[in-house]
């Protein structure tokens, strides 16, 4: 038990280390910013995932808010509320998902008990 205390406690201060080094440096590049450094700013078309009712996805492209702007910075963690561009930039051209489809607690069931036998329905 005391081995287990003190490898998350060693876990934890390697942690605090590092993101406090990684906001240092950020910080001090913020001080000597060039264009792109340390934040970048990247343009993407939003693409919308609309869930049909076979399960697949119909794609289109927002008609309120067509474009987005998104700022990463480059940085191993993520700071001032903006994501680090190596997380953003691999995920910028994927569909953002509208209505979640969750699936019900019955779903997969086409019957139901009633009294006096089952009764089936359609899904």
């Amino acid at each position: 038990m005391r081995i287990l205390r003190r490898s998350l406690g060693a876990l934890l201060a390697l942690a605090a280390v590092l993101y406090g080094g990684d906001d240092a440096y950020v910080r001090l590049r913020m001080r000597h910013a060039k264009p792109g450094d340390p934040f970048e700013s990247l343009t993407r078309t939003r693409v919308l995932a609309i869930p049909q009712k076979n399960g697949r996805y119909d794609y289109q492209i927002d008609r309120t808010q067509p474009t987005e702007q998104l700022t990463c910075v480059h940085s191993l963690f993520p700071h001032f509320g903006d994501r680090p561009c190596w997380y953003l930039k691999p995920r910028l051209n994927e569909p953002l998902r509208v209505g979640r489809r969750t699936r019900r607690p019955d779903a997969g069931q086409d019957s139901f008990k009633v009294d006096g036998g089952t009764k089936r329905i359609r899904l």
